[in-house]
């Protein structure tokens, strides 16, 4: 038995050296999505912060996670970064880009790609916040 026939996943050819082969998991499960902050991700390792707990590696795209959350309550912001948007403290928006700063003192860039998308979901959580807002404290 080969080492190509033990771990089938996938295998890059390399010329001096003979096959090298990568075991890539196909889930990656998340055990409370609710208590995520954010997540980073770089090709096929995502870092997952939460509120309560420390940081947990996962061996899946951001792209991969981002199907698994909850799309009302997680957005992608640019290639390296998912943030839950109701965490979101401050928005500034620069010409082509934002800067987005969370509840904790998190600082990311929201790149132009993904602007228009996390402009409509930023602004429908204000409005809700202005409503709470206007329902708990009716004298303001």
């Amino acid at each position: 038995m080969s080492v190509n026939e033990t771990l089938p996943d996938r295998v890059a050819n390399v010329t001096a050296g003979g096959p090298i082969v990568f075991k890539v998991k196909k889930e990656a499960p998340i055990e409370d999505p609710d208590d995520i902050r954010f997540i980073l991700g770089d090709t096929y390792v995502s870092r997952v912060y939460f509120e309560s707990k420390p940081m947990e590696q996962k061996t899946a795209t951001l792209a991969y996670m981002l199907e698994r959350l909850d799309p009302d309550k997680f957005v992608r912001i640019n290639k390296h970064v998912i943030i839950k948007i109701c965490l979101v403290k401050n928005f500034e928006k620069c010409v082509r880009t934002g800067f987005v700063k969370l509840f904790g003192g998190d600082e990311f860039e929201v790149s132009e790609l993904y602007l228009i998308r996390f402009e409509n979901m930023y602004n429908e959580m204000e409005q809700q916040r202005e409503f709470w807002k206007y329902v708990i404290n009716p004298s303001c």
